[in-house]
């Protein structure tokens, strides 16, 4: 968490207008995907398997069908972030309000 904050605050330093990614939380998942995190073994693993499958075509095939493909990984994974963001405060003001 310490490293997101970091990562997050520098963001902000630097960014002449950090609300211009659209919104505050489009702004806060600019910062996490583009933090310098670990891969997991299984993105690498399907992106060796991806590949693989490619294995023969030339780069400018491969590209044609890799782009679409990371494209949509983004945004399934911007798609769950917004989402668990959105969660967590909504839990975040019920536990406030509990009583």
């Amino acid at each position: 968490m310490d490293q997101f904050m970091s990562i997050l605050k520098e963001y902000a330093e630097k960014e002449s207008n950090p609300a211009s990614a659209g919104n505050p939380l489009e702004a806060l998942f600019s910062v996490y995907a583009n933090g310098d995190g670990p891969e997991s073994e299984i993105i690498k693993e399907s992106f060796k398997a991806l590949d693989a499958a490619m294995e023969g075509k030339s780069v400018e095939e491969m590209d044609n069908v890799r782009y679409p493909v990371t494209c949509l990984c983004r945004e399934h994974e911007k798609a769950g972030f917004l989402e668990g963001v959105k969660v967590g405060f909504r839990l975040a003001e019920e536990l406030n309000n509990w009583k």
